[in-house]
């Protein structure tokens, strides 16, 4: 079957989720806490279980699963699947991994589902607004449309037999830092199933979340929000139940490009994102940094299974909205 249709580092999220759900805790069953720097962020895993011994070991080949997947999916390693997928030129293909090809076909539905606001094929764009010291460029005109030209997943071709990823039109530059973590993190709670384990929590960097069964004596697991600084809400609680969550932010620099203007955001604002899985979250909260209000709103119309909460300014005061699957309380009624 055929389809046609950002760095891992974390650059996109200046507003994170604060998570530290072990300090409310009710310890009737022992919580284990394991990290592992990977991705350019710290990962954590904490898993409810009375053998530390065995929650160690599972947590361990979590782990190994990340580092895997940075070596595949990161475009800042010369060998890795998407760096090659890089320097193809018109007409050429690569055959990627297994976990390559399924995290570009989710991005390719990401796309289609989004109408083209998360687009993991800006990589074009970004070089030409950040040099690599992600300082602000002023592209020229002709740089822009060159770019632009070069944008969207429809350039590329799927084989899904071969694994084979076709460029039609290029060369197309992925950068896989709006979904790179959320994949990551699916991957992990993946194998920690496989080890029969029931109830755990794993974040990626604090800003891409995936909560599995409870922790103990409540229903879920608990999660603060933490407001962007200058906003005045209360801050929130949110338990988190077999679901994930993301959150994107924009406070300084120019991190995240809307694919069709082809620039920078320059609006302050915040995006959380609530799905089923970790991908899905960490895409849609950066597409919900781009997406008008009224697109977001179609959006849950459509998709009503997720959910989220933006923050923007308007003549400097913050307007918080909520829609779809969202269910926070504030943090003075935990």
């Amino acid at each position: 079957m055929l389809h046609s249709a950002n760095n891992l580092r974390n650059e996109y999220n200046d507003y994170l989720i604060i998570v530290n759900p072990a300090q409310t805790l009710k310890q009737q069953i022992k919580i284990h806490r394991f990290s592992h720097d990977a991705m350019a962020t710290v990962f954590e895993i904490l898993i409810a279980h009375d053998d530390e011994r065995y929650a160690k070991q599972a947590a361990h080949e979590a782990f190994q699963i990340v580092d895997k997947l940075e070596q595949d999916l990161s475009r800042f390693i010369e060998n890795s699947d998407i760096s090659r997928i890089n320097r193809l030129k018109s007409g050429e293909k690569t055959r990627v991994g297994g976990d390559t090809y399924q995290c570009l076909i989710q991005c390719v539905d990401l796309y289609a589902i989004t109408g083209g606001y998360f687009d993991v094929s800006v990589g074009h764009l970004m070089e030409a607004w950040l040099d690599d010291s992600k300082h602000s460029l002023q592209p020229s005109t002709h740089e822009l449309e060159l770019s632009l030209a070069l944008t969207g997943l429809h350039h590329l071709q799927f084989d899904d037999t071969a694994e084979e990823i076709t460029v039609l039109h290029g060369p197309v530059h992925l950068d896989l830092g709006g979904i790179g973590k959320g994949y990551a993190v699916d991957s992990m709670s993946l194998l920690l199933q496989e080890w029969e384990l029931r109830d755990y929590f794993i974040h990626g960097g604090r800003s891409s979340l995936l909560a599995n069964g409870n922790q103990p004596g409540e229903d879920g697991w608990q999660v603060a929000i933490q407001p962007p600084d200058g906003v005045t809400i209360e801050p929130i609680v949110y338990m988190l139940h077999d679901e994930a969550m993301s959150s994107s932010g924009l406070e300084k620099g120019q991190h995240i490009i809307n694919p069709y203007q082809g620039k920078p955001i320059a609006a302050k604002k915040a995006a959380w994102a609530v799905a089923a899985s970790a991908t899905n979250a960490d895409a849609l909260s950066t597409a919900f940094m781009l997406m008008p209000m009224e697109k977001i709103e179609q959006f849950i119309e459509k998709y009503k299974a997720f959910g989220g909460m933006l923050i923007e300014y308007n003549e400097k005061k913050p307007v918080v909205h909520t829609f779809g699957q969202w269910y926070a309380e504030p943090a003075s009624a935990s």
